[in-house]
């Protein structure tokens, strides 16, 4: 009799696990790497839903998103040690898989109860993420309010995912040079790699301050070196 209580008793258990509702977490699309051994290990595969982390971030829809050097850089492990000590502190640094993607454009879905950006449900943004952060490649991101801002109206989509990140490197290499819009005027700049991201967006700040461009670039790139400088 006792034999044939637990097995009823185990019969029943087994049963009502096997019968369970399978409950995961909300899953996304994600592009990331899925290893440190370079950029052929980026793909798109499945990451889990953002979630307001602060009574001050906002949750975005992703439209478009740029991938830039940094991001293979990433994909071979730059980064990878200050991501691990954060981890220790904040669970929203994974090690694997690991989203690429720098900057982005989208539409704001949610947003804090405490946040005063001012952003709305339905507002156009553009955002950018820090080298060690997972990037913003992904169907949903959250990110601090600080770190949002409105899109330019007349900026689509793919354009203005390209311009926060590198914009930022722009602004902060002719800060660190002490070149601002009154004293450019007249100075003669070197730019190296004129017809990357960030060194077109300083040719165009260059030129319109006052200052003389003096500009590298590879052979194949000097048409779009030469349009943005009118050298």
């Amino acid at each position: 009799m006792i034999g044939m209580g637990v097995g009823a008793v185990s019969g029943i258990s087994i049963g009502i696990w096997l019968a369970r509702k399978n409950i995961s977490n909300p899953i996304m699309k994600s592009v990331a790497c899925v290893s440190f051994f370079g950029s052929d290990n980026v793909t798109l595969c499945k990451t889990n839903l953002p979630h307001l982390k602060s009574s001050k971030d906002i949750l975005v829809r992703v439209r478009a998103a740029a991938v830039t050097r940094l991001d293979v850089e990433v994909s071979h492990g730059y980064g990878r040690t200050l991501r691990r000590i954060l981890q220790n502190y904040h669970s929203g640094y994974p090690e694997m898989p690991l989203v690429v993607g720098r900057s982005c454009s989208g539409v704001v879905e949610s947003v804090g109860k405490d946040s005063k950006s001012g952003l709305e449900i339905g507002d156009e943004v553009w955002l950018a993420s820090h080298f060690y952060e997972p990037g913003v490649s992904s169907q949903l991101v959250v990110a601090h309010e600080s770190r949002v801002g409105r899109k330019p109206f007349l900026i689509g989509f793919e354009g203005a995912a390209s311009l926060p990140f590198d914009g930022c490197l722009a602004l902060y290499a002719l800060r660190q040079a002490k070149l601002t819009e009154n004293t450019t005027i007249g100075k003669k700049v070197l730019i190296q790699d004129g017809c990357s991201p960030v060194g077109c967006i300083l040719m165009q700040l260059i030129k319109k301050w006052g200052g003389h461009l003096v500009v590298t670039c590879h052979q194949r790139s000097s048409p779009v070196v030469n349009a943005l400088g009118e050298f």
